[in-house]
């Protein structure tokens, strides 16, 4: 994993981890901090992207051709195909809520 090569780095310093995302970068980034202790410093977010199932903003309000790279990325070329991968993606229930 990511985390587990960074710490045996030596000119890494372990308890200054910190995660910073753009795009999906800012989804897999929560995930990742959500999950992994040893990361201290919260996610930034440049590009918010961490709506749970994210598929209305994604495809009804993003860049057609994000959506079609997105079909080619997942190689998924139908519409419900690609809808059923994308509920999938979402951080709820990746880690307790502090605050229910």
């Amino acid at each position: 994993m990511l985390v587990d090569w960074l710490l045996q780095r030596p000119e890494i310093d372990g308890s200054r981890i910190g995660v910073t995302g753009t795009s999906f970068g800012s989804f897999f980034g929560t995930i990742l901090t959500a999950n992994e202790p040893v990361i201290c410093r919260p996610v930034r977010h440049l590009h918010l992207f961490v709506e749970p199932g994210c598929p209305h903003r994604l495809f009804e309000e993003g860049s057609p051709t994000f959506k079609e790279a997105f079909h080619v990325d997942v190689e998924l070329y139908d519409e419900q195909s690609v809808y059923e991968l994308v509920k999938t993606m979402t951080w709820e229930g990746r880690r307790e809520d502090p605050h229910p």
